[in-house]
């Protein structure tokens, strides 16, 4: 099945993005602080924002104001004060009504929300659906004029049972605007049967563009990939589209976009187990594009298969790519002869560059082979290449753009699981980043940890694994500390402190099942901070599993306050 398809089914919609402003508190003006706007629909779902505080010193004000949905102009906001915030510590903003705020009226399940801080904060945003047990976990998505939606897919795929699933993007304006603009670039894949083999095949389709009504602030857009874009005639055996979005808004405007993504357990086990998993991921503003782009976490039959589907948004050149597989000696015993290597993703023709047609994407999946390398690779509808990685192998990624040309790219990362003997059912979401999203010092505002025991499942209630990524010349001596939300940062309130070396490019995989403070615990809900002693720049994603159901997952905060002194050894490259 293809990772990251979305039901028109699901539940939960949510749209969140970064905005930098000047505010007032208390008559004061303060200094520029980053503020967490959230626009969530859903029905039966519940949305909670983890605010963590970045200063390494000072205690932090954060104030949530919530604003009913639909509205425009909105009505006057529910606010919500948590102030003395602890450095590196974390505060939970659920709904007014589920927190039973006084002046709550209206239908705020459904609302807007802006959040304000006298300090430098992160914001993850969770969305969780507990009539079907699926979870997403999101980064704010930054605004910009144009933004980028990596992966979009459109009636796919004819899996047993006949489901078609596709899509869900929702666009946010961040002013009033006139109206919104949406291309969608794909391509229309079907198969051929041979000697009862499907063989895939794709063929491109003219970009099809749609204009929103005019929007006020806030205002959101949903796209239904499934109904909203007419391709044309469809062909025989057709799979599905699968592309990418281009989101435009005029000058003086600029929005924000979020896409959902869902994998719904088709062929269900005999003892009835039926999964709907949710992933979810910000669009990437158009400027933000780079010739070089990292993935801390990917997963080749390793509790999951990933995707990596990379877009070249050039209108007029191809775009040649490398892309390497750095394999964690962690790794299953399928991947000992790779543990440890790095490992090149292989062009159709056989090259280990991979060439990218203008405003075109591929998907580059980590579909494991049986040893010996010669075993026929896997193929997939929507694939890409050969990555020439065996089972259980899992690790760290680099996107490198042929530096002998101008060329970049945007990617991002999509992961499944299904596995319905374990009672596992599982979909992930998150961006690649750039060298210039790393830091010295890394927040993580989200770490939870629930020893409690779920029948038939591998995963306790709850758990979190966190990857971390060395992206700079040298090795890095990094520190990961767990901090309890009530607590300042300190050595009298740090959960658990672990410290490692990682090599260039390679990660480190943290789990807080393996950490004796936290393995036990049930209930824990806190953050982390990861620093390299050297400077040495460094990228994570998280991941919270839980038991039987959906998995989350998020990219960590660069954290430049908390970064120790001196100079960086790498600032550009």
């Amino acid at each position: 099945m293809f990772p990251g398809m979305l039901s028109r089914r699901a539940a939960g919609i949510a749209v969140s993005l970064a905005v930098p402003l000047l505010f007032v508190l208390a008559g004061t003006r303060t200094a520029p602080v980053v503020a967490s706007r959230l626009t969530a629909t859903w029905g039966g779902g519940q949305t909670a924002v983890w605010v963590q505080n970045l200063d390494p010193r000072n205690a932090a004000l954060v104030i949530a104001r919530f604003y009913t949905v639909p509205g425009d102009p909105p009505q006057p906001p529910v606010v919500v004060e948590r102030r003395n915030v602890p450095p590196w510590g974390v505060t939970v903003f659920n709904s007014p009504l589920a927190e039973g705020v006084p002046g709550a009226a209206g239908n705020l399940d459904k609302y807007a929300l802006i959040i304000e801080s006298d300090r430098h904060v992160a914001a993850i945003n969770v969305t969780d659906e507990p009539f079907n047990g699926s979870a997403v976990a999101y980064n704010d998505a930054p605004i910009a004029q144009d933004v980028v939606v990596p992966l979009a897919v459109s009636n796919f795929t004819k899996q047993e049972g006949g489901t078609e699933v596709s899509s869900m993007v929702s666009v946010e304006s961040a002013h009033p605007s006139a109206e919104l603009q949406a291309t969608f670039f794909s391509r229309l894949w079907s198969h051929d049967l041979i000697n009862g083999k499907r063989i895939y095949k794709s063929q491109t389709t003219p970009p099809v563009t749609l204009n929103s009504g005019g929007r006020g602030e806030g205002g959101t857009w949903p796209l239904d990939m499934e109904n909203d874009f007419a391709q044309g005639p469809k062909p025989e055996r057709y799979e599905g589209s699968v592309g990418w979005l281009l989101l435009h808004a005029p000058t003086g405007n600029q929005l924000a976009s979020q896409s959902f993504a869902s994998l719904q357990l088709m062929n269900r086990s005999p003892a009835g187990f039926n999964s709907f998993a949710v992933s979810s991921f910000p669009g990437v503003p158009f400027d933000q594009r780079s010739n070089r782009l990292f993935v801390p976490l990917f997963r080749s039959q390793f509790f999951g298969i990933t995707g990596i589907s990379v877009v070249n948004p050039d209108p007029v050149n191809s775009v040649r790519l490398r892309a390497t597989y750095y394999v964690s000696e962690l790794s299953g015993r399928e991947c000992v002869t790779q543990a440890g290597t790095a490992v090149a993703h292989k062009s159709d023709d056989g090259s280990e560059w991979i060439t990218i047609g203008p405003q075109q994407n591929e998907v580059l999946y980590q579909i494991g082979r049986d040893s010996p390398a010669t075993t026929p690779r896997i193929q997939a509808p929507g694939s890409y290449g050969d990555p020439r990685l065996f089972p259980r192998c899992f690790g760290s990624a680099v996107l490198q753009v042929d530096p002998n040309t101008s060329g970049t790219v945007i990617a991002m990362v999509n992961d499944f699981y299904v596995d319905p003997a374990k009672r596992v059912a599982t979909a992930d979401a998150y961006q690649a980043m750039r060298f210039e999203d790393s830091s010295a010092t890394v927040a993580v505002p989200m770490v939870v940890h629930d020893q409690t025991p779920v029948d038939g499942a591998i995963y306790p209630t709850a758990a979190t694994g966190i990857q971390i990524m060395n992206v700079d010349e040298t090795p890095a001596n990094v520190s990961i500390s767990f901090v309890r939300p009530e607590g300042a940062f300190g050595p009298a309130t740090t959960v658990a402190t672990r410290s490692m070396t990682i090599e260039r490019n390679r990660a480190a995989t943290i789990y807080t099942g393996a950490i004796p403070e936290l393995a036990g615990q049930r209930g824990f809900r806190g953050s982390a901070v990861i620093r390299s002693a050297g400077g040495q720049r460094l990228l994570s994603t998280v991941t919270v599993v839980r038991g039987g159901r959906d998995s989350m997952s998020y990219n960590a905060f660069k954290a430049e306050f908390g970064a120790p002194s001196g100079a960086l050894s790498s600032v550009s490259r």
